[in-house]
């Protein structure tokens, strides 16, 4: 004969809810192993970022040969423009790593030359985990 025990149904329950809303961050290595570098397929770091959810937490680690890419954090007009505002947002010392700390699109583009404009740049929308502090 087997006795319902409130406390388990309350302990399982509790377990299935860390479950689903606990992740862990995932740091994201952009471009994968051809890095943030110019591409041949101009829609190659739109569909890099297709396939994946980015998440309040995660990082994006950025990687580049110094001197040859930098990495400007924009407006999403800058963005669009291939243009920057503030000279002071740009990093050229690689690696760099970008926490995203807030559910918000974040755009990056790559000031040298014409290389935004041949599509060195990236935008990724980060959602929120769901877990209220």
């Amino acid at each position: 004969m087997s006795s319902f025990n409130p406390n388990m149904v309350m302990f399982i329950a509790m377990l299935v809810i860390m479950t689903l809303y606990s992740s862990e961050a995932v740091q994201y290595k952009v471009g994968d192993d051809k890095k943030w570098n110019l591409q041949s397929n101009p829609d190659f770091y739109v569909k890099w970022a297709s396939n994946k959810t980015f998440r309040v937490g995660d990082t994006l680690y950025f990687e580049f040969v110094n001197g040859s890419h930098d990495l400007a954090f924009v407006t999403a007009g800058e963005y669009d423009r291939c243009e920057i505002n503030d000279p002071s947002s740009v990093e050229v010392i690689s690696p760099i790593t970008v926490y995203l700390n807030e559910p918000k699109y974040y755009y990056f583009i790559c000031t040298l030359e014409d290389h935004c404009k041949r599509n060195l740049k990236l935008a990724v929308l980060v959602q929120d985990d769901g877990i209220s502090n």
